[in-house]
């Protein structure tokens, strides 16, 4: 580009994101267009089976 146009230059091509960036404005929206359930609770059964040794 021609000197002088250096703002419109930066309009042009935007810095890329970091990918925490990206990693966040997809959480947001994933957030927005999923529709809101509840959890079902866990029972101590699952819970205990989380963790056994056997």
């Amino acid at each position: 580009m021609t000197p002088g146009f250096e703002h419109l230059d930066a309009e042009l091509e935007p810095e890329p994101a970091s990918l925490v960036e990206q990693g966040v404005r997809f959480g947001r929206e994933l957030g927005q267009r999923g529709g809101k359930t509840e959890g079902r609770p866990a029972d101590k059964a699952f819970r205990d089976s989380l963790f056994d040794d056997s």
